[in-house]
């Protein structure tokens, strides 16, 4: 047991739901029009964008890497794409191909999301409603926890820091008074 999401578009209603089953505990965020437009409100104005000639597969699908560094933002992101694939990519529309692996660098924290298999086939409209065992929310409520952990996170290398600046003072004042 641990922790999984899967993400559910409806390309065709404009509309959406982020599963998430974090050790049993299971949470549908659902996503309106509003919520998956306010990802396309023209990004590729905060990035630099570099295509590269460099090219893997994955999935079974050849991918070009593309390079993006934000703008005003910390960090920089690789993306691998592929244009054999015709679908909206939502992370990055403005990109050249759909995206099937990035990997954000943001300081020392790494994050990687990679394809590991795609099946193209016809799904049922059920595939596009929230399974019954989950309790439903709306995706604003995701926002609003991923915000309060950043915060949490960020006083706590506030704090982490302050604590060794004060142990690089302690150390400096002991071997100053060995002297």
């Amino acid at each position: 047991m641990g922790a999984t999401t899967v993400n559910v578009v409806d390309n065709k209603a404009k509309t959406g739901f982020l599963l998430m089953d974090q050790f049993g505990e299971k949470t549908a965020y659902e996503m309106t029009k509003d919520d998956l437009g306010k990802s396309e409100q023209n990004p590729e104005n905060n990035f630099e964008v570099t295509y590269s000639t460099e090219t893997k597969e994955i999935a079974g699908y050849k991918c070009t890497r593309v390079d993006l560094k934000h703008k005003t933002e910390n960090y920089t992101t690789t993306a691998w794409v592929t244009n054999e694939i015709n679908s909206t990519n939502k992370t990055y529309p403005f990109l050249k191909g759909f995206a099937l692996e990035y990997t954000m660098h943001n300081n020392d924290m790494v994050l990687t999301m990679k394809t590991k298999e795609l099946k193209k086939e016809k799904v049922s409209n059920s595939y596009f409603e929230i399974p019954k065992d989950y309790t439903v929310k709306p995706y604003a409520d995701l926002l609003k926890q991923m915000e309060e952990m950043l915060e949490i996170l960020i006083k706590t290398l506030q704090w982490q820091t302050t604590m060794f600046q004060q142990m690089a003072l302690g150390e400096r004042e002991i071997m100053k008074n060995h002297r």
